[in-house]
């Protein structure tokens, strides 16, 4: 306890101060001690989030564009895929057309054989099969080279043009060795 005169502290059982003399038991009240509380920060409870309806909304709109963007990444990557199949209708009774190569607009389909066959072709230095193939090209200015074990190389430049239709590349490998 402390003393109401000089404000020392003394034993809570002390019947007068210590350094004043002062009768404890009249005037001084018992020490107590404080015990503070840890302030909790105010949450806001999931119920109260319920009742505040902007609150409400702004979640709502958020979890329906998170739904919507990712339905459009699930189908946007398959929709230029939609028609993986050979068969084209074309529109008459029905009837079915098949084809070899997929058509794509604004390319001319070029078709590239050789003797003897198997030759690896390259157009512009990437490699896109062996003969006989069939390449989809828009226009402008290429470089063909092929080659096949055993026979010369063939380089050369081609040039394709809007108005052209299917064009055939057709070329008969030498044997190395030879004139």
């Amino acid at each position: 306890m402390y003393c109401i005169k000089c404000g020392t502290r003394n034993d809570d059982d002390s019947k007068f101060c210590i350094k004043c003399g002062t009768d404890l038991r009249e005037y001084a009240k018992p020490v107590e001690k404080v015990i503070e509380r840890p302030k909790i920060p105010n949450k806001i409870p999931f119920k109260d989030i319920l009742k505040d309806k902007k609150k409400l909304r702004t979640i709502g709109i958020i979890i329906f564009a998170t739904i919507i963007l990712g339905a459009i990444v699930l189908i946007l990557p398959n929709f230029n895929n939609q028609n993986d199949s050979d068969d084209i209708d074309d529109g008459i009774l029905g009837e079915q057309i098949s084809t070899n190569s997929t058509i794509i607009p604004d390319t001319v389909i070029i078709s590239i054989s050789s003797i003897p066959s198997n030759a690896n072709v390259y157009i512009n230095n990437k490699f896109k099969g062996m003969t006989p193939v069939n390449i989809n090209l828009p226009e402008g200015s290429y470089r063909l080279a092929m080659n096949l074990t055993g026979y010369k190389g063939i380089k050369t430049y081609f040039n394709i043009t809007s108005d052209m239709e299917r064009q055939e590349i057709n070329v008969t490998f030498e044997p190395i060795g030879t004139s």
